[in-house]
């Protein structure tokens, strides 16, 4: 008899093994712990954070397993998408128990099972809000599930929730791969002027045709700005480490910059930074010990990661929306001066109005390693 009970037994087993395509038994019979696995983290417009194994910036979600026992993922499936369930199947890795993973958002679609190398799911995420669902295929349900359609989501903050506290808050700094804060930042505390949701218009000053409330956060940048790019040194003589970019407040009234954040260098303004009052100029490096070594004199903002090209690139600075406040393509040639390319001069805007891309609205500095600590306005003669 116990025979027969043996051999029913391995004959349902592998049973079991063919139906399922080779998925392990712990799949099968996680059903309990599987509750306990979590969508615990999330980060998206990824600029400064982790890097994925190409070095590139990408969005990321981070997983939980809440349980006592490891969950085999093999039977899993995440998606932006509730009507694609199965968007992006996992591959036969496990989390152990009270273990994170983190799977990139690139849509680069990497299931390689390595140690070295992290999962990338075919799908990206996007900062005007989303569905991220953790799906469970054998009992055909989503057991976790996250919709940022009405949240407001920022560059390089991440959005989560921790065991003590199950509703979802920002985390600043972020977590990856680690325990989160018990107590969450809320949106009020990050800025008060970016409180509320992500269809409203920011609360500070939106410059003269700006897209405020828009559909696409990727409109083009205003004619008539409120901040602009008044000076750049993207080719110093001696070293890269003396780069610089000032920004200037072009209007009469304050400009709240939180949240802000660069493309083409990268550097976002943090959240508790005061507002830019009107004429006010700030100056972020490359190298801040290097910087202020050549120019003493200079309060320096903060410092950026990346350089400037020195053939000439665009840089554009989004608010904490998406939307672009400034946006300047510079060149080397093509009727920029050409002393600012590694003879000592920078591009100083001799025109605050009309399109910062023409190489007409700048001029050389005509002084040896730039005018970073000179004043915009004084040094046009306003």
């Amino acid at each position: 008899m116990k025979r027969k009970i043996v051999k029913y037994f391995w004959s349902i087993v592998t049973l079991l093994f063919l139906v399922s395509g080779g998925y392990s038994l712990s799949t099968f019979w996680a059903g309990g712990a599987a509750k306990n696995l979590i969508i615990s983290e999330v980060m998206v417009a990824n600029n400064e954070g982790l890097t994925d194994e190409d070095g590139d910036y990408a969005d990321w979600i981070e997983l939980y397993n809440a349980g006592s026992r490891a969950i085999n993922l093999s039977g899993w499936a995440l998606t932006n998408n509730p009507d694609q369930p199965r968007k992006w199947m996992f591959p036969n890795v496990s989390i152990g128990s009270h273990e994170y993973l983190i799977v990139f958002a690139s849509g680069k679609d990497r299931q390689v099972v390595s140690r070295d190398l992290p999962l990338h799911t075919n799908f990206k995420l996007s900062l005007e809000g989303d569905f991220i669902g953790l799906y469970n295929i054998f009992d055909d349900k989503f057991d976790d599930s996250l919709s940022t359609q009405n949240v407001r989501l920022f560059a390089d903050v991440a959005y989560g929730r921790s065991e003590a506290e199950p509703s979802y808050g920002y985390l600043t700094p972020a977590t990856p791969g680690q325990a989160n804060e018990s107590t969450l930042v809320k949106a009020e505390m990050l800025a008060p002027s970016v409180a509320g949701t992500v269809s409203e218009a920011p609360a500070y000053p939106t410059p003269t045709g700006s897209v405020a409330g828009a559909s696409s956060l990727e409109a083009a940048a205003p004619a008539n700005s409120l901040i602009q790019i008044t000076e750049l040194m993207y080719n110093p003589p001696g070293s890269d480490d003396y780069e610089f970019i000032k920004l200037t407040n072009i209007s009469d009234q304050p400009l709240d910059l939180s949240g802000a954040s660069f493309e083409g260098i990268r550097f976002i303004f943090p959240f508790e930074s005061p507002p830019l009052a009107a004429g006010e100029e700030l100056v972020l490096v490359r190298n801040q010990a290097a910087f202020a070594e050549r120019y003493p004199e200079v309060v320096i903002a903060g410092d950026y990661d990346g350089q400037l090209s020195n053939d000439g690139e665009q840089i554009r600075l989004k608010d904490a929306f998406g939307h672009i406040l400034v946006s300047l393509e510079y060149d080397d040639e093509y009727g920029w001066p050409l002393s600012a390319d590694g003879k000592g001069d920078s591009l100083v805007l001799i025109k605050t109005e009309g399109d910062p891309n023409n190489p007409r609205h700048w001029r050389a500095s005509q002084d040896v390693n730039g005018t970073p600590g000179s004043n915009f306005f004084k040094a046009l003669g306003l």
